[in-house]
């Protein structure tokens, strides 16, 4: 893959988190393009990782990182050092993920 068509998967990755009104708390590392539908609230800690690419992990995804904060009361919390490959984390009201959390390919929440 070229260095501009890294840089590029790099901002739209980004601009997605920014689009989505996430809250943040330190860096974020983004692996292919995750989906993120956030009416409520969401909340990533520090040194969160969101793998969405197949190439990005040893098994693969069978399909990319889903956010979704249903309403606009649902909270879903992303604690410490937590990395998601593949899984997909859907709240009506509240999920909270604590630190230092793997969540592997094809897992729902």
């Amino acid at each position: 893959m070229s260095h501009w068509c890294r840089v590029f998967w790099l901002l739209a990755g980004y601009w997605i988190v920014w689009r989505s009104r996430l809250s943040v708390k330190g860096r974020l590392r983004i692996v292919g393009l995750p989906v993120i539908k956030n009416k409520g609230s969401i909340v990533l800690g520090e040194r969160v990782n969101l793998r969405s690419r197949v190439s990005s992990t040893a098994m693969g995804v069978i399909t990319p990182v889903v956010l979704n904060a249903m309403t606009p009361e649902a909270m879903i919390e992303i604690g410490d050092q937590v990395g998601i490959s593949g899984a997909v984390i859907c709240a009506k009201r509240s999920v909270r993920i604590g630190d230092h959390v793997l969540i592997g390919s094809g897992a729902v929440i």
